[in-house]
């Protein structure tokens, strides 16, 4: 595997992210009768902002956890890999959030150029994080520690850019 293919599969990862979040929140429409804006606004309490962070980050970072693990961790043969390749994985995702970000803002795009270098930095330090811990001889409970811990960083990275540029 390439570094270019670890980018694109980085993309195609946040692309599947997207999917599954619009699928879960008109699955949670249709049959519970709930709106889930996968948005967030002025008027949105702090608690319905961290749930749908919470909510969001889930599913990125599971989906990431698992491509990563399955298919570029076999790859790997140095340690230094871990960096070069969890940095390809980390600017494909970000790439494809900072895409979907500039065109729903093209009206201030100019202000979202700042928010760009920590977009790559949370999605890079997760992929070469996934890259370094993620282990097949490790138990559930192992890696769950490990998505959890990845799923608290970038809801927490989401919610310091929220209030920094909202």
């Amino acid at each position: 595997m390439t570094l270019i293919i670890t980018f694109i599969l980085g993309f195609l990862v946040a692309i599947s992210s997207l999917v599954a979040q619009v699928f879960l929140s008109l699955m949670v429409e249709i049959f519970f009768h709930l709106k889930i804006p996968l948005h967030y606004d002025d008027s949105d309490t702090f608690i319905r902002i961290i749930i749908l962070m919470l909510i969001v980050a889930t599913i990125e970072e599971v989906l990431r956890y698992f491509i990563i693990k399955k298919q570029i961790n076999s790859f790997i043969k140095k340690y230094y890999d871990n960096l070069l390749f969890g940095t390809a994985f980390g600017l494909g995702f970000g790439s494809f959030e900072i895409l979907m970000a500039s065109m729903s803002h093209a009206t201030i795009l100019s202000s979202l150029t700042v928010m760009f270098i920590p977009v790559f930095i949370i999605h890079i330090f997760l992929s070469i994080f996934f890259l370094l811990f993620s282990d097949e001889d490790k138990s559930y409970i192992y890696n769950f520690i490990i998505i959890a811990t990845a799923i608290i960083i970038h809801t927490a990275g989401n919610l310091i850019l929220f209030y920094i540029y909202t």
